[in-house]
């Protein structure tokens, strides 16, 4: 490990290099469970919105054809998803396709939980 990287350590610890190693230590392991709660908010959070998506999705007009959109914001979105998501959506379609193609070749078109997963 650089001095550069161990430098805060050391001075927090008076420059006592074992104790610095293990206030190092003890950042890795925390960054490690903020890490763990972060993502399952995440998970928390994109599945929320998700379903709050779907219902708003479902009640506009594609105003072109008149016709109400479906509920699935991902393959049929507003104009209003469409704009404020730009290419995300399909970035993430692509990013599905490809990770179905790896599991399976010759799979199936990816859904809207295979998508959701990408964002």
């Amino acid at each position: 490990m650089s001095l550069p990287r161990l430098g805060p350590y050391l001075t927090a610890t008076g420059g006592n290099v074992r104790d610095a190693l293990r206030l190092y230590q003890w950042n890795v392991d925390l960054s490690g469970a903020v890490y763990e709660a972060l993502h399952v908010f995440e998970v928390v959070l994109r599945n929320a919105m998700d379903t709050q998506l779907s219902a708003w999705n479902a009640t506009q007009i594609d105003t072109s054809t008149g016709r109400a959109h479906a509920a699935d914001w991902l393959m049929d979105p507003a104009h209003l998803l469409t704009r404020l998501a730009g290419n995300d959506i399909g970035k993430a379609t692509d990013r599905a396709r490809t990770a179905l193609r790896m599991g399976k070749p010759g799979g199936r078109a990816p859904g809207h939980p295979d998508v959701l997963a990408q964002l």
